[in-house]
């Protein structure tokens, strides 16, 4: 959410949407074709050293994902080898695999003194990623 006001300035239109347990079920009806969009950021908390379930359930569902950028970001408790930077594997992976194209990631600690620059810093790779439209 921090990144919509910079990428709205930079003349992007923006929307955001939270993946939930009980949106699931709208996949079943086509609501993850997001064929309509140029880029996409991705993001979850990594649980137990895993993404969220309803993200891994939403990335299996993602249609339309073919020769789109997209950029990912996970937020974590503990160090980054116990599940971090597995988690943005396998979330690339998952991506690409769909034919999407890669862009940047970003991974952050949540109960870090540093979170807040890592968030700031996390903003100012992917707004160069999507430069503006203007």
């Amino acid at each position: 959410e921090k990144i919509v006001p910079q990428l709205t300035n930079a003349d992007h239109l923006v929307s955001v949407h939270r993946i939930q347990a009980d949106s699931l079920s709208k996949s079943l009806e086509g609501h993850w074709d997001v064929s309509q969009y140029e880029a996409l950021v991705i993001g979850t908390p990594v649980h137990g050293g895993v993404m969220a379930a309803p993200i891994r359930s939403f990335l299996k569902e993602l249609q339309g994902l073919e020769g789109i950028q997209f950029a990912l970001v996970v937020t974590h408790f503990f160090r980054r080898g116990w599940g971090a930077v597995q988690t943005l594997q396998e979330m690339r992976s998952i991506c690409e695999a769909k034919g999407g194209i890669f862009l940047a990631q970003m991974d952050i600690k949540w109960l870090s003194v540093f979170r807040k620059k890592e968030i700031t810093e996390a903003i100012r790779i992917y707004i160069n990623q999507f430069p503006p439209k203007r």
